[in-house]
């Protein structure tokens, strides 16, 4: 890696032209040009292993400098002044006047969190408009530094980590490269032995648990009931000890009984409400409708993660003739039954495979009338069977 470190610098610095800038493309816009050149600068300056690594990362910010110096009158909008601003190539007057633009360009939403504001028309230098939650990075590392920009520096980390998601992080590999960069130069006093975090609902503690720094690479997660959630409550979250730069994440979820309903037109779907089985072993599956005579059925049987369809057992049902064709996919398995005679009802048996252990759960199954006009709305939901694996 070191290696392929080195050449990728000689690489962009041969790259450099003349005036400082790394060249990009036909029809690319200066601010573009800008960005790019900041990004292509940093990645080179970053590597002062060596003396020659040094002095070719003090050129190159020197020729970039001068770049930057002549085009400032171009540079109008703070994402590209705080990109530019963090490469670190800009001092003295250059840089105050790049950092009032940064200062300028920082907005307040309507919970009070401050972020960059990302003007119209702008692009990273791959030429996708970068996130808030990026340009809000890109902010932090532009302010490293200035004794004035403390209080906001705060408030620029506090929304960035708010606006980390578990599953996405701060979105691409380029904002989240740039936001951890951040969050590392914020954030570099160690979290305390043990962080108790506790939260409050209209005062009431609903759940505790406790931050260990011995895995502050994980995020907590913590899990509870909170009765009577429906309407407005108070939320609070406390850690004690008191921590800078912890992020919250709070989602609510809620739920309400299924209501049993009577057939709907002469609709009927039966399944069982619970199924019992053990993982690897397959078990029979029992399904059974009733319908109005003349029209054929389309069923949609809800299968929940981890259990799996015995397709040959469903294709027995084709050749027997019980049911016309099917379609699976995962979590559900659509069987499109023939038309009825008069008197007669459905009743089927396919077999599934569980393949986790645990309480599975699954949408609701559906039953509709097939050839019905559009808006006809002859269909009916049952309700999700529970499935208990060993």
């Amino acid at each position: 890696m070191a290696r392929l470190g080195e050449r990728a610098s000689t690489y962009l610095a041969k790259a450099q032209r003349p005036d400082g800038s790394f060249a990009g493309e036909t029809g690319w816009r200066i601010q573009r040009l800008l960005a790019a050149t900041a990004e292509a600068t940093r990645a080179v300056a970053s590597d002062t292993s060596t003396v020659a690594a040094t002095q070719r990362a003090q050129g190159v910010r020197v020729r970039a400098a001068g770049m930057f110096e002549r085009n400032f009158a171009l540079i109008e909008d703070g994402y590209t002044a705080a990109v530019v601003l963090a490469t670190g190539a800009v001092t003295g007057e250059l840089a105050t006047r790049l950092r009032a633009k940064v200062v300028a360009a920082i907005k307040t939403s309507d919970d009070g969190a401050k972020y960059l504001d990302v003007a119209a028309d702008v692009v990273r230098a791959d030429g996708q408009r970068p996130t808030t939650a990026e340009a809000t990075a890109a902010a932090v590392l532009a302010l490293q530094g200035d004794p004035t920009a403390a209080p906001l520096l705060a408030d620029l980390g506090a929304t960035l980590l708010g606006s980390y998601d578990p599953a996405s992080g701060w979105g691409d590999g380029r904002a989240n490269l740039v936001a951890m960069r951040a969050v590392l130069e914020l954030f570099k006093a160690p979290v305390p032995a043990d962080v108790t975090i506790t939260l409050l609902m209209d005062g009431k503690e609903v759940t505790r648990g406790r931050l260990d720094r011995a895995a502050q690479r994980d995020v907590l997660a913590l899990e509870a009931t909170a009765p009577g959630l429906a309407g407005a409550h108070t939320w609070k979250v406390v850690a004690e000890p008191a921590v800078a730069g912890l992020g919250y994440a709070l989602a609510l979820s809620s739920w309400v009984p299924w209501r049993q309903e009577a057939t709907n037109q002469g609709l009927e779907l039966s399944l069982p409400l619970i199924m019992i089985g053990a993982v690897g072993k397959p078990i029979e599956l029992p399904i059974a409708a009733i319908a109005p005579s003349g029209s054929p059925l389309h069923v949609t049987q809800a299968l929940p993660a981890g259990v799996q369809l015995d397709t040959p057992s469903v294709q027995k049902l084709v050749t027997d003739g019980v049911i016309e064709r099917f379609e699976a996919s995962d979590g559900k398995l659509e069987l499109f039954i023939p038309a009825l005679a008069p008197g007669q009802t459905f009743a089927a048996k396919y077999r599934v495979i569980p393949t986790l252990a645990g309480s599975l759960h699954a949408a609701a199954s559906t039953i509709e009338l097939v050839g019905m006009a559009p808006g006809a709305g002859v269909s009916f939901a049952v309700a999700p069977t529970a499935w208990l694996i060993k």
